[in-house]
């Protein structure tokens, strides 16, 4: 059975919402909003939340269908859930440290780490998927045992801890306890949710819940594999879990950080069990899908450590195959094929993705890169979404120059223009540590110009700088700026969400705009730099565009200034001659160093 036939002919019948939902894959991952759905809202959020895609959508998304306040549940819920995971993989991971025990984890908060995505676009019922050493797997239950967690009944092939139904019995009987009852499960009291019981029965339809004079609780659950696979007429299929923690990267914030498989390991894996579940099991898991496609688009696909992977383990080479024509053909997201992932950063800390805070990977791809540009976009811009950043992308992999995306001002809660600009001098930092002569470009897209040029100012160690719709102060093109909403809100906390621009923001966040402004500290600015303008563009855009021209003018470094006529914002509208034009500019202030020569 094909993946395809799986998942348009199951029992389960495949109907227009469920093509919508595969749509909107989709365009999540290529950094589009979903298109007009089939059905009325509370229809179209029953069928996400059931799929486990909810997290493809944002309140704004089905406030105009109506279904936005279970959809606010469904978030707050997630985040709080995500926030235990975090808790619980620290003390896991501290426990295995201390008992000199190798464990990793998979998907969920992993996935996230690895991504750089907010904590609470994980799926709300998402497990911690953990591996273990199968010469280790006593030791490791016993250790989770001793946390707290209940072994699970009814061992199968000592794969898998699962409950039966004697211990989901016990477990419902338990006071608090709700849900969907995982693998390996712990009570844990959330008492924040204590008052909203009627909305979670209201916003999660398809799920049972307990009610009990405790209030509500939340199931923190684990996965523990000690091998991956399958099992069919041919034999039994086995990718050992020390396979993977032979081969893990650390990823998230210093204090949090995750012990994961890297954005390759984590996209054929997942593509193979994709299928597994599809194909041969009989579940049509959606998230599985959303999973692979955002990783194929920011940078998690090579078709030559694929190849290694199938060398490793043959059998996964026809599921992973069908993964991606699935993805292709039914959800419109293709591949990028990348050189083989070999990063100039080679210690833990080095090769840490930036923090949720970046919103990107900002990891050098390419096999051997003579060169990093790194690009910081701007308000409610997502990865891979620029026409822009594509093209520019196309013209400097010819050259083995890494073009590298950070959106860290998306919702669901922008970060400050302030700590975007710390993240970006400690990356470039990072980068210098191990490639001292590797040149480095900032290229910042309207609101992340701004956190670029403060991250230069700031004493990040970039070669040279490339701006597109300038911001150098906090005006925006709307009736009520920045200033004039503080104004409005003199003793309100900074937590306090407004209107600004197309959607909200904390008033904290609005203040470190104001604060964080580089225009008044030009004058420490010395670093060579492009300035692209769109001729469209509003007039507080034009206005920073040309201050900061007329001050690196000055500086007779190699400074230039183009104006597109008939350019908007962020010149996306003319992306191949903005694109050239930068690339021009780095030939003529030397960033591009002279490509090898082939042996006659």
């Amino acid at each position: 059975m094909t993946l395809k036939r799986a998942f348009l002919d199951g029992r389960d019948a495949f109907d227009p919402v469920d093509a919508y939902l595969l749509r909107t894959i989709g365009d999540r991952a290529e950094g589009r909003a979903p298109g007009e759905p089939p059905c009325p809202g509370d229809e179209l959020y029953d069928r996400a939340e059931r799929r486990r895609v909810l997290h493809l959508f944002r309140e704004s998304d089905l406030a105009r269908m109506g279904a936005a306040e279970p959809y606010t549940t469904a978030r707050r819920l997630s985040k709080l859930i995500a926030g235990k995971s975090v808790g619980t993989w620290s003390e896991v991971a501290r426990a295995f440290d201390a008992h000199s025990l190798r464990i990793a984890g998979l998907r969920g908060p992993f996935l996230n780490s690895v991504l750089g995505r907010p904590l609470d676009e994980v799926p709300t019922t998402d497990a911690m998927d953990l591996v273990a050493d199968r010469d280790t797997l006593p030791q490791a239950v016993a250790l989770l045992e001793s946390l707290g967690f209940v072994k699970g009944l009814g061992i199968r092939d000592l794969r898998f801890y699962r409950l039966g139904r004697q211990g989901v019995r016990d477990l419902e009987a338990a006071p608090g306890a709700y849900g969907r009852v995982a693998p390996m499960a712990r009570v844990l009291e959330l008492p924040e949710l204590d008052n909203v019981g009627d909305d979670l029965e209201r916003g999660f339809p398809q799920r049972q819940f307990v009610r009990t004079v405790n209030g509500v609780r939340s199931l923190s659950s684990i996965n523990l594999h000690i091998d991956l696979g399958h099992v069919d007429e041919k034999g039994e299929h086995s990718i050992a879990a020390r396979d993977l923690l032979d081969h893990t990267v650390s990823s998230g914030e210093p204090g949090k950080e995750f012990r994961t498989a890297g954005l390759l390991t984590h996209t054929w894996l997942l593509a193979y069990r994709a299928y597994l579940d599809a194909a041969l099991f009989g579940r049509r898991r959606f998230d599985l899908v959303a999973d692979v496609a955002v990783l194929l688009r920011q940078g998690g696909w090579s078709r030559a450590a694929a190849e290694e992977a199938y060398r490793r383990y043959a059998f996964i080479e026809g599921p992973v195959a069908a993964t991606m024509e699935f993805l292709t053909t039914e959800c419109g997201v293709e591949p990028l094929d990348t050189a083989p992932a070999r990063s100039a950063l080679t210690t833990t800390e080095q090769r840490t993705s930036p923090d949720r805070d970046l919103g990107g990977a900002a990891h050098l791809d390419a096999a051997d890169p003579r060169g990093l540009i790194l690009v910081c976009h701007g308000w409610d811009t997502t990865l891979h979404s620029s026409p822009l950043v594509r093209r520019l992308r196309t013209k400097e992999a010819g050259k083995s120059v890494d073009v590298v995306e950070v959106a860290p001002f998306t919702d669901p809660d922008p970060t400050d223009v302030s700590r975007v600009a710390e993240r970006l001098a400690a990356h470039i930092r990072a980068v210098r540590r191990d490639a001292p002569d590797l040149p480095v470009a900032l290229l910042g897209v309207s609101l992340g110009s701004s956190a670029a040029i403060s991250a230069l100012l700031n004493g990040a160690g970039a070669d040279v700088l490339v701006t597109v719709g300038t911001c150098l102060s906090a005006d925006v093109a709307m009736p009520e700026g920045p200033e004039w909403i503080l104004e409005r809100h003199p003793e309100a906390d900074d937590s306090v969400q407004v209107p600004f621009l197309s959607r909200t923001a904390r008033l904290g966040f609005l203040r470190d705009l104001v604060d964080s402004a580089p225009l008044h500290r030009l004058a420490d600015l010395r670093t060579p730099t492009l300035v692209l303008e769109g001729g469209r563009d509003n007039l507080w855009r034009r206005r920073d565009g040309e201050t900061l021209w007329a001050h690196t003018e000055k500086l007779r470094n190699g400074s230039r200034f183009r104006s597109f006529p008939a350019g908007g914002h962020t010149l996306d509208d003319t992306a191949i001659g903005a694109a050239t034009e930068i690339v021009d500019w780095l030939d003529s202030v030397g960033f591009h160093s002279p490509q090898p020569q082939a042996n006659d």
